[in-house]
């Protein structure tokens, strides 16, 4: 894929610069050919040619392109602006144009004329308007909406925008001329591809007859919805037409699914024209006729009757080569940077938040919503300001209303942040709901769904727990990454605890936390307790766990610091508050070389110098100390040491000892050595 590096976007013409019609664009291998899909400047996601609302400013494309193959302009019929593509007429080396009817028409357009990214073809852009449809004739295109022109800026003659009109109705009558008859008789083929009659034959052979056939006539069954059913016939389509969304479209109109809906308006286009452009831009390979992989999408060959499936009912034709690429091709691809909702912590894709009841997970989220939306720091970090969809399903207006106000503290709201009190479950269109969200809103980047548990689809038998975890919890994950955005899922933990890997204890299987790319918990030792830690790990942040605590005055969490260091602070301020501890270093204290002693000695000197009973009997204070033991030799190096007849009656040896090891030191525990050897021990004066 050689392209162009060289572009001067400086002579692009002001007029064009103007326009909110930008794009960026990559080159991409679909198959045996090269795409150039564009994408959203502002979101990363794909661009739709027929919603506005996923193009940019010249501006922001120009401060995506660095991550891009280059930018594009998107043709709409409010421009009034005509583009036309002139393929392989240019010397890519000389700079000649090598094609004569691509002289005369840059002559007759006489309008901004620039070098594509190859540097072998040709663009124009006028004013006017074509007298039909866009058409595609040869090596020549000329489009009014619905596409768009890459733009280098490499300008080959006039740097204005001219009114071409009379150029535009000559030559589109001439490249038409001949084909009337055809125009007005149904259309039935793509004048490249496959006839409409061939690609349901074709379709038919295929290893997916059994589904194509099922959708064709309108069953249903299997998909979660019907939307979902349109979007799999239309993805089948896309493959078999070449991607071509006039045959798709009128393919669709003769299939058992049609129905009112698919020319229902919406976001400035319709139901149909959406699904068919989704199924265009996500299309991975295209049928390409009698080839060498003369195979459906599938990688079952077309033209046979017979069928052979191996003993798990797989096809045993050969499949096609896996679409595999280098190190190095890896290594030297432009990648768009990974997006950070919340910096460091929260990026884009499935994040899963979890807590048992009533912790004050969903104020945390209502916080993270209103901060993301304003665009100021949440948790004590930045934050990427970006539109929030808030799901508050288990919320009422008015305690929505309550604590949002709480947390403003008499603030205005912020403008990009919006609510939904219910909504379908993903087994009643909670998808499709959302897809139509982000395309009318496409500067959406945040979606938070507060609890997962409302959005399930029921349970149907037929699959095991941690399949239906995955399944669901995987079709949020493809909805995140397909637009580029955060989904954050507000879940519960289960009862059981475990002190060393508090994600086990999130609700549900492994199914969860296997499909989100990010997972949070929070948890603390005691209900009661004001600290809380959260724990969060992830596949693009370190794992981590920090200590918060819910500020009543303004209802906000705040951070207080890392988990590990506040709870050897804490339990550095228990040690030194231990009233067993501060006795053994008051006898030491007295007797620099060591205290020996009975536990009923150790209760008598508690009693004197803590002001307590250190403990009920000295049996019950034998195991405190027993505990203490190696928590006394970390923090003052105090060697404990016990009588061989253990117990509180025995004899107890304290002392402080400076010591060069053979192996880290052990104490007697029951009379038994737990200690290593040591050299030249030193007894040493408390100070």
């Amino acid at each position: 894929m050689n392209f162009m590096t060289a572009n001067n976007y400086s002579k692009v013409p002001a007029e064009l610069k103007a326009l909110p019609n930008w794009v960026c664009w990559k080159a991409e291998k679909a198959g045996d050919r090269i795409t150039k899909r564009p994408y959203n400047a502002n979101t990363g996601a794909l661009a739709c040619s027929n919603n506005p609302a996923t193009w940019a400013s010249l501006e922001n494309a120009l401060r995506a392109s660095s991550h891009y193959s280059g930018i594009g302009f998107m043709f709409s019929k409010d421009t009034g602006l005509v583009g036309v593509d002139l393929d392989h007429c240019r010397d890519k080396d000389s700079g000649e144009i090598t094609s004569s009817l691509a002289r005369e028409m840059i002559r007759s357009f006489h309008s901004y004329t620039e070098v594509s990214p190859s540097g072998t073809g040709i663009h124009i852009i006028c004013r006017g308007r074509l007298p039909g449809p866009g058409l595609h004739r040869d090596k020549v295109e000329m489009y009014d909406s619905g596409r768009y022109f890459t733009v280098t800026g490499n300008q080959y003659s006039p740097d204005s925008l001219v009114d071409a009109q009379s150029a535009i109705n000559q030559y589109y009558s001439k490249f038409t001329e001949g084909c009337k008859k055809a125009a007005a008789a149904p259309q039935t083929s793509t004048g490249e591809g496959l006839q409409d009659e061939e690609v349901i034959s074709r379709a038919r052979k295929s290893r997916q007859a059994e589904a194509f056939e099922r959708l064709w006539h309108g069953d249903i069954k299997g998909y979660p919805s019907q939307s979902e059913a349109d979007l799999a016939l239309c993805n089948m389509l896309a493959f078999w037409t070449g991607c071509n969304a006039d045959q798709m479209d009128r393919l669709f109109r003769q299939s058992g699914l049609m129905r009112q809906k698919w020319d229902r308006k919406q976001a400035g286009t319709t139901y149909g024209a959406i699904t068919v452009q989704n199924a265009v831009e996500h299309c991975p390979r295209t049928y390409t006729g009698h080839t060498t992989a003369e195979r459906d999408f599938y990688g079952v060959k077309i033209g046979t009757s017979e069928k052979k499936d191996d003993v798990f009912g797989r096809s045993a034709t050969k499949p096609e080569k896996l679409p595999t690429f280098s190190a190095a091709e890896l290594q030297n691809k432009e990648l768009p940077p990974l997006k950070f909702i919340v910096d460091g912590v929260l990026p884009q894709g499935l994040a899963l938040l979890a807590s048992p009841p009533k912790y004050g997970k969903s104020w945390l989220v209502l916080d993270l919503c209103l901060s993301v939306a304003a665009g100021k720091p949440f948790l004590g970090r930045g934050t990427q300001k970006t539109g929030c969809l808030y799901l508050a399903l288990e919320d009422s207006a008015r305690r929505l209303q309550d604590r949002m106000n709480k947390i403003l503290v008499g603030g205005k709201a912020p403008d990009g942040c919006r609510f939904l009190l219910s909504a379908p479950d993903l087994g009643n269109g909670l998808i499709e709901a959302l897809d139509n969200y982000v395309s009318e809103k496409p500067q959406t980047g945040l979606i938070v769904i507060d609890t997962l548990q409302k959005i399930r689809a029921p349970a149907n038998g037929k699959e095991s727990a941690y399949g239906a975890d995955y399944r669901e919890v995987g079709a949020l994950k493809k909805f995140a990454d397909k637009h580029g955005i955060c989904v954050l899922l507000v879940h519960h933990l289960r009862k059981m605890v475990d002190d060393l890997d508090p994600f086990n204890m999130i609700s549900g299987t492994n199914g969860l936390m296997g499909a989100a790319d990010t997972s949070f918990v929070m948890t603390r030792k005691a209900r009661a307790d004001r600290e809380t830690k959260l724990s969060y790990t992830g596949r693009d942040i370190d794992q981590n766990e920090v200590v918060m605590q819910f500020n009543k005055a303004d209802y906000r969490w705040h951070i207080l610091g890392n988990a590990e260091e506040i709870e050897a602070k804490q339990a550095a301020e228990k040690y030194e508050q231990d009233p067993i501890v501060f006795t053994i270093k008051k006898l030491l204290k007295q007797s620099p070389a060591g205290w020996n002693g009975t536990m009923s000695d150790l209760l008598e000197a508690g009693k004197h110098f803590a002001g307590v009973y250190l403990a009920g009997s000295p049996r019950d204070l034998a195991n405190k100390v027993k505990a203490l033991t190696p928590v006394l030799w970390n923090h003052d190096r105090i060697v404990h040491e016990r009588a061989k007849n253990g117990g509180g009656s025995g004899k107890h040896h304290f002392y402080i000892a400076t010591v060069t090891f053979k192996h880290p030191p052990l104490v007697t525990v029951d009379g038994k050595s737990t200690g290593g050897e040591h050299e030249n021990p030193k007894i040493i004066p408390f100070s």
